[in-house]
């Protein structure tokens, strides 16, 4: 019983940080075996863009097919496979921050640089491809985040010919293209991270291996929701195994961390429940799980510990 958010954040940290895979596996269940099954897939997909995309282009499709198969036979292993898939391949954070930048921004920043000449071909667009042409990949996104979410089509017209004159050969990206989706808030990353990829225009070599799930793993697996022959009252201190990652949280712009949420948590956590799939249809009083009750350490996993560190130090340590 953590906050979702809290979760999903935490499972992003722990699949860039030197945790082991035990941790990763721990947040993307906890998520899973609350009922958000398809946000797993939708976090992973987001994970792999933030971090992953750049060096592994073709580890999409492995996405894709594995959660089409999922979607087929409900097997529980498939997402742990992908983790750990992830867990191993090479990342940068590129991406990640300039999401985070255009998240941090409220309004369109400015640079004065010269008009380029060729600016006019792409209309309102142009001066986004100038800091684009300039490499000022912040203030780009500042002002890519400010064009309205269904004129994001229009604008990857406008990129998709400023690098046909720059010479990028576009038929080997072209089924990146055909993955926008302009009716999904995330298309603003996903655009920024075809930019990226174009600008950078550089091959890496992947790993195209896919480890399988072990049986020792699959245990692990299974022990994070079996909870037979315990009291209702002491699944909480032996299932709550890792603390939210709090410098991680502190990135995000997050109403919530303003929120007491042992205090919180303590007083309210059945109302905070009530969209969990989990808890649907299930008397609460039943399971007895005297949240009060249990040890400071335990109550104190899932809250968030302020601080002001710069996002740049925090970040520092995953490179």
């Amino acid at each position: 019983m953590y906050p979702k958010k809290f979760v999903e954040i935490s499972f992003l940290e722990s699949i860039i940080s030197k945790e082991k895979l035990s941790c990763s596996l721990f947040w993307i269940y906890e998520l899973y075996n609350s009922g958000f099954k398809e946000d797993c897939f939708e976090l992973l997909y987001e994970c792999y863009f933030y971090f992953y995309a750049i060096k592994n282009k073709q580890f999409i499709n492995i996405i894709h097919k594995n959660y089409e198969n999922w979607q087929k036979t409900g097997d529980k292993y498939i997402i742990g496979k992908l983790v750990k898939n992830l867990k191993h391949k090479s990342f940068d954070l590129d991406i990640f921050k300039l999401k985070i930048e255009m998240d941090n921004q409220k309004k369109s920043r400015m640079k004065r640089y010269k008009k380029e000449a060729w600016e006019n071909e792409y209309g309102k667009y142009g001066i986004i491809l100038r800091y684009l042409y300039r490499k000022d990949y912040d203030i780009m996104v500042s002002r890519i985040k400010n064009i309205p979410q269904n004129e994001m089509g229009l604008f990857m017209d406008s990129v998709v010919r400023y690098f046909k004159s720059s010479g990028i050969h576009m038929e080997k990206y072209n089924y990146l293209i055909e993955y926008i989706d302009t009716n999904h808030p995330f298309v603003y990353v996903y655009v920024v991270y075809i930019i990226m990829l174009l600008d950078n225009n550089k091959l890496y070599n992947e790993r195209k291996i896919v480890t399988c799930i072990s049986s020792v793993e699959k245990k692990l697996i299974d022990s994070f929701d079996n909870h037979e022959g315990e009291y209702n009252f002491k699944i909480l201190n032996n299932h709550r195994l890792h603390e939210v990652a709090s410098d991680f949280i502190s990135i995000f712009n997050l109403d919530i961390q303003d929120v007491n949420i042992l205090e919180e948590t303590r007083n309210n956590w059945k109302a905070h429940i009530t969209n969990t799939p989990f808890w649907l249809n299930k008397n609460t009083d039943e399971y007895d799980l005297e949240y009060d009750e249990q040890t400071l350490r335990c109550q104190e996993l899932s809250v968030f510990k302020a601080n002001d560190k710069k996002t740049d130090v925090i970040l520092e340590r995953y490179k």
